[in-house]
């Protein structure tokens, strides 16, 4: 993924102009782009932390409750220093998604504020297949045994 076009010859120090996808022209090593180390003005670096800011974050840029859900089950399975972990990881419970992205497109958004993540088998692992939103009847009547 090379986002560069070059616009000059490349000069005696070794750089030369360079127009990003984007529309931005700079001067740039032409080595570093040559090599893949220079792939675009930073444009590409910027789309990826937003787009995974927009899955986290909400319109106000406060973060989402489906993320609040991912990132404290993720951390009762897996930080011993989490007051909750002897009931998670601690006994063997863990988080099998490997991205919010995954998580959010197995569960879905949050269908109300009264919902919670839960484990459809109370003993089984937060992966695919065992993670639903319930409500805290739900929750209560699916405790580990």
């Amino acid at each position: 993924m090379n986002r560069w076009t070059q616009v000059s010859d490349r000069g005696f120090d070794g750089y030369a102009l360079f127009k990003c996808e984007c529309g931005t022209i700079k001067r740039v090593y032409a080595r570093n782009v040559l090599i893949g180390t220079s792939k675009s003005c930073g444009c590409w670096n910027y789309e990826q932390i937003k787009r995974k800011h927009n899955f986290c974050t909400d319109e106000n840029g406060k973060i989402t409750p489906e993320y609040n859900s991912y990132n404290a089950a993720r951390n009762r399975c897996t930080n011993p220093d989490n007051n909750r972990f002897q009931w998670y990881g601690g006994r063997g419970i863990e988080f099998r998604f490997n991205s919010f992205t995954e998580f959010l497109d197995h569960v879905g958004r949050k269908p109300t504020s009264k919902h919670s993540i839960d484990r459809i088998d109370a003993n089984g692992h937060y992966e695919i297949g065992n993670v639903r939103w319930a409500n805290s009847h739900d929750q209560r009547v699916n405790r580990a045994k």
